[in-house]
């Protein structure tokens, strides 16, 4: 009889729901799966898992102002969720019981965790955001980045950080990325915030050598863009990151302004070579400097620094299955 685990993940962006449900298409031959999902991203996991229990959790928020993360403004649109949290956590405890759940794994995703520790159920704390814990720094978003770590990963059996740099394991990477075929054209693929959008368009005719393909666009196919980009320009998040590192395409990023993580992976980047990144303040000067860098590309990483530029989901998978084994037996 398999064993019952349930999968839970943070709704903030895509890179949290893209990444559970890497690992649970290998996960499920061998368990049954129980997710637990945000509104924002549970239409996601339905579809990928459809004979699969998937129940609907609150989910917190940063609040953004003026392309920053706006640290007063998120305490407060989360005030009433925390408020409540206690009696979300014993729901969420109860619906684990009722589902025979064995064991928790969690993609920064604080209710259920809390539930498994309500529950003395294992958990198994399996992201990328935790990483700003294993680094010092007195700047304020630094000191509030892990702050807000700690709350969304109570104590827990097990602790897998998955990062192209210094992480438990490498990235995890989605069955579409790695079964695409790369090639290099003259296109680079544009995926950042609408303001940044703004800027970057008043300037990308002085590069008529490039098209620039702005994402999200209805009208466009992102996979196959990416496939075929000659670069990308993204903000800080992990997950495109790594599989444009995963496709072997040099990154342009803007870091969203008081977001630790994303300026803490964009400092990383730098470092691998695979990669610069610019400021909004300067976005045309960013993007000179990186289409003159481009004919460098890449270059070597800095010494010292652990990084992982290729799909690491089977060793991710093998690590899940060991906690599983030890803690479930």
């Amino acid at each position: 009889m398999k064993k019952v685990i349930a999968y839970a993940c943070a709704g903030e962006g895509r890179g949290h729901v893209t990444g559970m449900i890497a690992v649970s298409q290998f996960l499920k031959k061998d368990y049954d799966l129980v997710f637990f999902a945000p509104e924002s991203v549970a239409d996601m996991v339905r579809e990928a898992f459809p004979t699969r229990p998937v129940h609907d959790i609150p989910a917190l928020y940063f609040a953004q102002a003026d392309g920053k993360v706006d640290l007063a403004g998120t305490i407060k649109v989360n005030r009433e969720k925390a408020m409540s949290g206690y009696r979300t956590v014993r729901q969420i405890a109860a619906l684990m019981v009722k589902e025979g759940i064995e064991a928790v794994i969690s993609d920064f995703e604080p209710y259920t965790a809390l539930a498994a520790n309500y529950s003395n159920l294992p958990l198994l704390h399996l992201n990328h955001p935790g990483i700003v814990l294993r680094r010092f720094s007195l700047r304020h978003d630094a000191v509030a980045a892990r702050a807000g770590a700690s709350l969304m990963m109570p104590p827990a059996q097990r602790t897998l950080i998955t990062s192209f740099y210094e992480g438990d394991v490498g990235p995890i990477i989605r069955k579409e990325i790695r079964e695409l075929k790369t090639e290099k054209k003259d296109h680079f693929l544009v995926y950042v915030k609408p303001d940044t959008r703004a800027i970057i368009q008043k300037v990308d005719k002085k590069y008529p050598q490039y098209e620039f393909r702005y994402f999200p666009d209805p009208e466009l196919n992102f996979l196959e863009s990416l496939r075929t980009c000659r670069a990308v320009i993204a903000p800080g998040g992990h997950q495109l990151l790594s599989e444009a590192l995963h496709l072997n395409k040099p990154i342009l990023v803007f870091p969203i302004e008081n977001q630790y993580e994303q300026r803490l992976n964009a400092k990383m980047l730098n470092y691998s070579g695979r990669g610069i990144s610019g400021t909004i303040e300067d976005v045309s000067g960013s993007l000179k400097k990186f289409i003159d860098w481009l004919q460098y590309f890449p270059s070597a990483p800095r010494e010292g620094i652990n990084f992982c530029f290729k799909d690491d989901t089977p060793g991710t998978v093998a690590k899940v299955k060991q906690f599983i084994k030890e803690f479930c037996s």
